[in-house]
């Protein structure tokens, strides 16, 4: 359980972060860039030894690391632009729902059996995104029901960050299946890292203002204190999957009370704008959760 309840506190404490770095002046690519070298870095303490070595290149995962970590730099970057637009409480029951997706690939593909609650899960979910995503502006932190309505690209914005969400899912649920061979391996953790350092060095060094950015301290402090918590939020819910408790406890604990501690933080210490429907989508987020994860 102690497994459990640190990978949720990490995962909340991240988008506490993303809140944060407009007020320090933070830009998302370099920040998240230094983000990802704290995370190998901790990979690397956490075996004792550089954890990419000429055996990791053959391993059967590996080119999946690599796809995932393409997904992992895209569906992070949008994911911190979306919380400055949409907020805290929305985006992280947005991201959770990504779980729709993945179910439905497991029916699809690996033809798990649709059963009733499955069903009315994944029904719940599609239901409860229109709610969550309901604003009366583009920015909710600071918004009131009345004014202009979002724009397209704000819609795009979020959609997309579902959508790689959901493929990540699908990756890792893939890797679980049999290609990593023990849970919570730091080496898989830590390609998946590299790669997504990579692709957003080389985005960010054709941009000249990105690399002024990378090389400042305060983008390296600020991924530094983002990427610490972001290895292990991933590495103690693959400890606590790999552990005492079932996936079946896991995963819904995870995802309702990261749904429910992001919308208190977003609500009551970032003021964010929240009306009857979005509490109504956090609702259907929840129940839809807790179903698809409690049925096999």
């Amino acid at each position: 359980m102690l497994h459990l309840a640190l990978s949720i506190g990490f995962s909340v404490f991240l988008g506490i972060c993303f809140k944060l770095w407009p007020r320090y002046q933070v830009r998302v690519l370099p920040g998240i860039l230094h983000n990802y070298i704290a995370c190998v870095a901790v990979a690397g303490w956490m075996t004792g030894q550089w954890p990419i070595d000429g055996m990791t290149f053959l391993e059967p995962w590996f080119f999946l690391a690599c796809g995932l970590s393409l997904l992992f730099i895209s569906g992070f970057y949008l994911y911190a632009v979306s919380i400055h637009v949409w907020g805290m409480a929305t985006m992280s029951a947005v991201q959770k729902m990504s779980l729709l997706i993945s179910a439905l690939f497991a029916i699809v593909v690996y033809h798990e059996a649709l059963s009733f609650p499955k069903a009315g899960g994944i029904a719940l979910g599609m239901a409860s995104i229109p709610l969550l995503l309901y604003r009366a502006s583009a920015n909710p932190a600071n918004a009131l029901a009345g004014q202009a309505p979002m724009n397209w690209r704000a819609y795009i914005l979020v959609i997309s960050t579902f959508l790689i969400a959901g493929a990540i899912e699908i990756g890792l649920f893939v890797a679980e299946s049999g290609l990593v061979q023990t849970t919570a391996d730091p080496r898989f953790i830590a390609v998946i890292f590299s790669g997504a350092f990579l692709a957003g060095w080389g985005f960010c060094m054709l941009s000249k203002k990105e690399r002024r950015g990378f090389f400042s301290i305060r983008h390296m402090v600020a991924g530094w204190v983002l990427g610490v918590p972001n290895f292990f939020s991933i590495y103690f819910l693959m400890r606590a999957i790999g552990g005492e408790l079932d996936a079946s406890i896991v995963f819904p604990v995870n995802n309702t009370a990261t749904i429910l501690l992001s919308t208190l933080l977003g609500v009551f210490l970032f003021r964010e704008a929240f009306v009857w429907r979005n509490g109504l989508g956090i609702l259907f987020a929840l129940f839809a959760l807790l179903l698809l994860t409690n049925t096999a």
